[in-house]
């Protein structure tokens, strides 16, 4: 056949197998693949250049990753340290504010102590010019003393010739010059006896007015609440008030010898701080004084507190007093 021939050929004829390969174009497949070889051998080492500046890239890449790691920890830190700032800060502020806080109230108090001291000293003068018209009283007294003196030294020359009168009048002499050295005594003492009388003065008016409210106030308590944690103002504040309990009723009192509208807001602060810290409930409050002013039974009667006083004064909303 056709076909076994040609192979037949093809394998034993080079001629003839030559010629079909270059019919065939299988000569210039031969040389392209020896060009391929070569472009591979190129291609090859390219790609061993290509992986050594890979490998340089990774590691380029490596100390890249190392160096950002570094950067990002250093980052850490900068934001741990500014956030402890920013604590500190905060707790700076806040301990500003409280110190802020708590020299503005020493300011008010020391401006109600200014103003009790004010009125405190106004009325010492008001007592000094009372005991100087006492003194002066005393004085005429003393110039009357002397005069009867006088007088009784007159008598005695004309009754000496009368014996018993004569004694009497010498007793009546010996008594009036006790008395005389008395009254001397009492006005060399009467400078420290004064505070106390005058206490003791502001004790009787203020026990007659309990008595006409029906109480007594021999049976009434001192009790004094130190505030050492500051739960109800500045820490160490002491609050006193007086306790009378009757009928089992509480009676928290407050008594002075004079008193405008800051001592009863000042009262009301009290009393509500010892209720608390004592837990009373339904508490009678009041306030005795000597005298008081018309702003503060106006204020006693908006907190609840009775104001009984002995006399009453004109109290301006600026402050200003004007004794009636």
């Amino acid at each position: 056949m056709l076909k076994d021939d040609i192979l037949k050929l093809l394998k034993e004829d080079a001629e003839f197998r030559k010629q079909v390969e270059e019919i065939l174009g299988i000569s210039f497949i031969n040389v392209t693949l020896a060009d391929l070889k070569d472009i591979l051998k190129g291609l090859l080492a390219s790609m061993d250049k290509l992986k050594s500046s890979v490998d340089q890239l990774v590691d380029a890449q490596r100390r890249a990753e190392e160096r950002i790691a570094k950067l990002e920890n250093a980052v850490e830190q900068l934001v741990e340290a500014q956030k402890r700032t920013d604590e500190r800060i905060t707790k700076l502020e806040e301990s500003t504010k409280k110190l802020e806080q708590a020299v503005q109230e020493l300011i008010e108090a020391q401006k109600k102590h200014d103003e009790r001291i004010t009125k405190l000293e106004e009325s010492i003068q008001k007592l000094v010019d009372a005991q100087r018209r006492a003194e002066e009283r005393i004085a005429k007294l003393e110039n009357a003393v002397e005069q009867l003196v006088e007088a009784q030294k007159r008598t005695d020359e004309r009754i000496t010739k009368l014996e018993e009168v004569t004694m009497k009048l010498v007793e009546s002499q010996l008594g009036m010059q006790n008395e005389i050295r008395e009254l001397r005594k009492a006005l060399g003492s009467m400078g420290k006896r004064w505070g106390r009388d005058f206490e003791k003065l502001i004790i009787e008016i203020v026990d007659e007015l309990a008595k006409q409210e029906g109480l007594d106030l021999k049976y009434v308590n001192k009790f004094t609440y130190k505030d050492d944690n500051g739960l109800f103002g500045l820490k160490g504040v002491e609050y006193d008030v007086d306790l009378l309990i009757k009928d089992t009723k509480v009676y928290l009192i407050e008594i002075k010898s004079y008193v405008e509208k800051d001592d009863v807001n000042w009262a009301a602060h009290k009393f509500n701080v010892i209720e608390k810290a004592l837990g009373l409930k339904n508490t009678i409050k009041m306030i005795f004084a000597v005298d008081a002013t018309n702003l503060a039974t106006k204020k006693g009667e908006e907190l609840g507190i009775k104001v009984v006083y002995g006399s009453q004064s004109e109290e301006e909303e600026k402050g200003e007093v004007k004794v009636g």
